[in-house]
């Protein structure tokens, strides 16, 4: 596996850093998406989308 620094942020008040636009497109995120951040047994931590059955575009509770 290789590993490319695609960007490097700065942590801002309450641990908040912004997503860089490059990063946003490769996990295909959007306002509202929710991300989970996993750590391995070598210290390491990724982040990645979390899938829902239902998007903004998809079926919507009482509606068809």
């Amino acid at each position: 596996m290789s590993t490319e620094i695609l960007k490097i942020t700065k942590i801002h008040g309450h641990c908040r850093t912004q997503i860089p636009k490059e990063v946003a497109e490769k996990l295909r995120v959007k306002d509202g998406d929710k991300l989970k951040w996993i750590l391995n047994s070598s210290g390491k931590i990724y982040v990645e989308r979390v899938e829902t059955p239902f998007t903004q575009s998809g079926p919507r509770y009482g509606r068809e």
